[in-house]
């Protein structure tokens, strides 16, 4: 794709600069140990993400650790509930789950080469770090002195609206004077890829571990100036 006019690029953060070591989100290895256990197949277990999900889609916004453990023990006690009924999970269980899905540092991947390409990319044009996130994620941004390296940043937990709300776009655009046109996205997700340009945004598809090459491609000629 050939950017043009583009004067604030914009990037995603779970799947294009974190993953999680277990390959989802949700699964974190402790409750894939359990699961082990109870010995269900990955439909029912893929069925019963999709039900814990959907009973909790509406809980976006989040200030604190509390906030956010309290949504996750909602999502583990729908998820399992669903999993197994006739065999109940502990209430000391699922908080054990949603604690650890809240406080681990140890569960991420980072892609570290990327976040030095967006610090290289921030000395010549704006950043935003725009993504659905938690505040164990910032907190882990924080730490890690990550959110040093762009402009902006604009959060779900912290605005209680998430891609790809198209409120969640327009505040992207209004609070960086920006028009639509002038932003390009990096999303892995294909609906906020097409919402963002239905809304006139530049987007690009990317995944983990391919932004660098991508983000380097797409600015050589600023990066050469």
């Amino acid at each position: 794709m050939s950017l043009q006019n583009a004067t604030l690029a914009a990037f995603d953060l779970g799947g294009v600069l974190l993953a999680p070591k277990t390959g989802s989100w949700y699964l974190t290895e402790p409750v894939e140990q359990f699961l082990r256990g109870l010995g269900q197949g990955s439909k029912d277990i893929e069925g019963a993400v999709s039900f814990a999900k959907e009973c909790t889609a509406h809980r976006i916004f989040a200030k604190t650790l509390d906030d956010e453990q309290a949504i996750y023990h909602e999502f583990y006690k729908n998820f399992f509930a669903h999993l197994c009924p006739e065999e109940p999970v502990s209430e000391q269980q699922i908080g054990a789950f949603s604690k650890y899905r809240v406080h681990s540092h140890e569960q991420y991947l980072w892609d570290l080469q990327a976040i030095e390409t967006i610090r290289t990319l921030s000395g010549f044009i704006d950043t935003a770090l725009f993504s659905n996130t938690w505040p164990s994620i910032v907190a882990a941004l924080r730490r890690g002195k990550i959110l040093d390296a762009f402009s902006y940043a604009f959060l779900s937990c912290d605005a209680g609206m998430k891609k790809p709300d198209p409120r969640f776009f327009a505040t992207l655009s209004e609070q960086t004077h920006r028009c639509p046109g002038e932003i390009v996205l990096y999303d892995d997700s294909p609906q906020n890829i097409r919402m963002a340009l239905s809304l006139g945004f530049q987007a690009r598809t990317v995944s983990f571990g391919s932004l660098s090459s991508i983000v380097s491609e797409d600015f050589r000629e600023e990066q050469q100036c």
